[in-house]
């Protein structure tokens, strides 16, 4: 439960730094550092996932927590405030303050590319004089391959801050409904009683967090999709048993070439020996004695 916030949170401070702070991402080992997140996020949920070892109890065979005690009422409302908190409410925050300045920094990136006119004089854009900007434009207009470079980067990144903006929205807008039902749950018994086959069915919203992440991607990468589709389709156009009768059929026709191919050579050389060959008639050989 705790794993995938985290690792949203990874996600979210690995695009940080790799769109706020290029310089900073480069320097450092761009292949290293998210299985360190990913490390830090694992171990951090193993440390929070701790108390679930003394809330849980086996019981003639049947799992039970410490909450049925009337004692530990208030125990199990500190614990959900305190998964609520941990476990929604400050991923998704920060989250969002990442994303915040993710997108802050894409907006500056496109509007810095249009000089800014105001009343017939040129202004100052950001730190970025017009001379500059007019400059670096006609360098692109110059070169475009550097163009077509530029924009499809920009694509790409803009398409990457959509993904994990879904991904976002989708883990605090699904995590919502299991988090506040459990606090109703803690808060207002009752409701247990009344509203028990419905409460469980909301629960279910909470682990569907991970089985929707997939469909994100599938649906934002639609060309890796199709080629991996197209892969699939060629790889079984390509079995062993039609494989095998191409062979054989590939043989077969070599076979019948080269038979074809000696059919022709025989008749030639035969039809070149034939325009070679001259008879020894009678006269032939009288005219040889004669000249001896």
């Amino acid at each position: 439960m705790y794993c995938s916030s985290f690792q949203m949170v990874a996600i979210s401070f690995d695009r940080y730094q790799a769109i706020c702070r290029p310089l900073a991402h480069y320097r450092t080992d761009r292949y290293r550092r998210p299985n360190c997140l990913a490390l830090t996020a694992w171990l951090l949920a193993l440390a929070c996932s701790l108390p679930q070892i003394f809330v849980w109890t086996l019981k003639n065979g049947q799992c039970s927590t410490i909450y049925s005690n009337r004692i530990h009422i208030n125990l199990r409302k500190a614990y959900v405030i305190y998964f609520n908190t941990v476990a929604w409410l400050l991923p998704s925050l920060l989250a969002a303050i990442f994303y915040y300045f993710v997108c802050k920094t894409v907006w500056r990136s496109q509007c810095e590319r249009v000089p800014s006119y105001s009343s017939g004089k040129h202004e100052m854009n950001q730190k970025v004089s017009y001379r500059t900007r007019d400059y670096v434009n006609r360098l692109r207009k110059k070169s475009l391959g550097l163009r077509n470079q530029s924009s499809e980067f920009d694509r790409k990144r803009i398409q990457t801050v959509r993904l994990t903006l879904t991904i976002v929205a989708c883990n605090f807008f699904l995590w919502a409904p299991y988090c506040l039902m459990n606090a109703f749950m803690a808060f207002c018994p009752s409701l247990v009683n009344t509203y028990g086959n419905v409460i469980t069915y909301i629960l279910i919203l909470g682990n569907l967090n991970s089985c929707v992440n997939p469909w994100i991607y599938i649906l934002f990468n639609g060309r890796i999709t199709k080629r991996a589709l197209t892969s699939i389709v060629d790889s079984g156009a390509y079995s062993p048993s039609n494989t095998r009768m191409t062979q054989n059929r590939s043989s077969e026709a070599i076979t019948l070439n080269n038979g074809n191919n000696f059919q022709r050579a025989s008749i030639i050389s035969n039809s070149i020996m034939c325009k070679n060959y001259v008879p020894r008639t009678s006269l032939s050989v009288d005219i040889s004695k004669t000249q001896m």
